[in-house]
């Protein structure tokens, strides 16, 4: 039996013969990797910077939400080059850190078994998108709890589509979409791509990210950091 490393994540791991690699299944098709000797408090810490919202990760507003000890952490990670400090475009003069798209296969945890509820309204693949106004208003009202709590994001876009995606797709593939726009605009099928999403989910993250600020729609279907 063997498993097949991507290269961009050995790079990541900075894998050498030899070494000792946990790694845990998230579904069919997708293993989440750790090298082991890299610390918890690592894993923690990029989870964290994770959680705030990429226009938020302000030097100043990271610093606050960090104890004295998770700053330190976070030092060496930037030394290690799992975060950079962006500093272009709108974000020019006040930067913000953004995590190695490298690294986010290791924030991924293995998958809860989702509530009836959640598995009937969103399915195993975690998003819906919708175009009747009436059936959008249904699973509105299903999910209205979990919308509620921050578990899912329903927002409804020019398209005139309504779109529900989990909160914890967002926040992974979401990161994953913005870090590769900091290196210049992108169509929809280069996201696609460079991401191995689903056109539709993709679109729904991009969706929730226009909605909430982090990227812009410059021509149809062609997308950069707001």
């Amino acid at each position: 039996m063997a498993v097949l490393v991507p290269e961009h994540i050995a790079k990541a791991l900075e894998l050498r013969e030899g070494d000792s690699v946990d790694f845990d299944l998230l579904n069919k098709e997708l293993a989440a990797f750790k090298k082991r000797g890299i610390a918890d408090t690592e894993i923690d810490l990029l989870r964290k910077l994770s959680g705030i919202k990429f226009a938020d990760r302000t030097k100043e507003n990271v610093r606050k939400s960090l104890s004295e000890e998770e700053q330190k952490v976070l030092g060496a990670l930037v030394k290690r080059k799992a975060i950079s400090f962006y500093d272009e475009g709108k974000y020019k003069g006040h930067g913000v850190y953004s995590i190695s798209r490298d690294y986010y296969v290791l924030l991924s945890e293995p998958e809860k078994k989702p509530g009836p509820k959640k598995a009937n309204a969103l399915g195993d693949a975690g998003f819906r998108v919708v175009q009747s106004q009436g059936e959008a208003e249904a699973l509105l009202s299903e999910l209205e709890p979990t919308i509620k709590s921050g578990g899912v994001v329903a927002v409804r876009s020019f398209d005139k589509l309504f779109y529900f995606v989990s909160s914890d797709i967002v926040s992974r593939e979401g990161s994953r979409i913005i870090a590769y726009l900091e290196e210049g605009d992108l169509t929809l099928k280069e996201i696609v791509g460079k991401c191995s999403l689903n056109e539709k989910l993709a679109k729904a993250v991009i969706e929730v990210l226009r909605e909430s600020g982090d990227i812009i729609e410059k021509r149809r279907e062609t997308y950069a950091l707001a």
